[in-house]
């Protein structure tokens, strides 16, 4: 099973251990007016740090009034009414309090989980791309709206023409030992821009900045943002199916917490 890596944001900020203490606390077990589907939702809120979805849904409104039985080869009146659905879905998902990444089983239902959190917390919710690579990137927007970084004191950063030399002294107290700066644009994509992005990569490769963020907007005026020290990984962690062809909820998350451990250098 695979998991691909998101940004979750709430009100445009990272989640805080009370958001998810309030989503747990709050957010309804069930789910029936998300289009055709009906969703079960299951949370656990694990040692203050992550964040566990089980979520099992299907489409309610799939229904046939009669059933083929394996044995006979015959078809009989279906057991089930109109109003009885059974969840043969699942997916699951996970958000990392400490890394700030959220994790999905399922990438076609990130709709539904930003849907959920922001319906039951009563705030704006968006869980965003995080992009491969740089390239990636570019293609996916049509303008740049802002750049964010954090430059620190050394040797690179001493030059008399770099940033950090020309800016860090604006209040007068001497050299800072970080700079954090956001410059706003709003530009369109050109090859010029594409080209400085590409050497802000370079310097950022070289330990001239600390953190790069790079904002941007799709043609549908949706924001995305490129985070240089994020790259996209897949999560895969080996489960298997039981007779029924599902998955076990305690097996997948003990998996998958044992791969996250692994993959951040944690012991707990």
């Amino acid at each position: 099973m695979k998991f691909k890596m998101f940004q979750l944001l709430i009100n445009g900020k990272d989640p805080t251990l009370s958001d998810l203490e309030k989503i747990v606390k709050i957010g309804p077990s069930y789910v029936k007016d998300y289009y055709s589907d009906w969703y079960k939702i299951e949370m656990e809120l694990i040692g203050e740090k992550y964040l566990w979805f089980y979520i099992q849904h299907e489409n309610a409104k799939l229904y046939s009034d009669a059933v083929l039985d394996g044995e006979t080869d015959t078809e009989e009146d279906n057991p089930r009414s109109k109003n009885q659905v059974e969840l043969k879905h699942q997916f699951f998902a996970c958000y990392d309090l400490a890394e700030k990444h959220f994790y999905l089983s399922n990438y076609d239902k990130k709709g539904f989980v930003q849907y959920y959190i922001g319906y039951s917390i009563g705030r704006d919710v968006s869980i965003k791309n995080i992009y491969a690579s740089l390239e990636e990137f570019q293609k996916s927007i049509t303008t740049i709206e802002s750049v964010k970084f954090v430059q620190h004191d050394s040797f690179y950063n001493r030059t008399p023409n770099s940033m950090f030399t020309k800016t860090s002294d604006l209040l007068g107290f001497g050299v800072p030992k970080k700079l954090k700066m956001q410059v706003d644009y709003g530009v369109s994509m050109s090859g010029i821009v594409k080209n400085k992005l590409q050497e802000l990569k370079q310097k950022y490769d070289g330990d001239q900045f600390e953190h790069i963020v790079v904002i941007g907007k799709d043609d549908l005026d949706i924001e995305q943002s490129y985070d240089f020290s994020t790259v996209l990984e897949l999560m895969e962690i080996d489960v298997v199916k039981n007779e029924n062809g599902r998955y076990d909820n305690a097996n997948v998350k003990s998996e998958f917490l044992l791969g996250l451990k692994i993959k951040n250098g944690t012991k707990s």
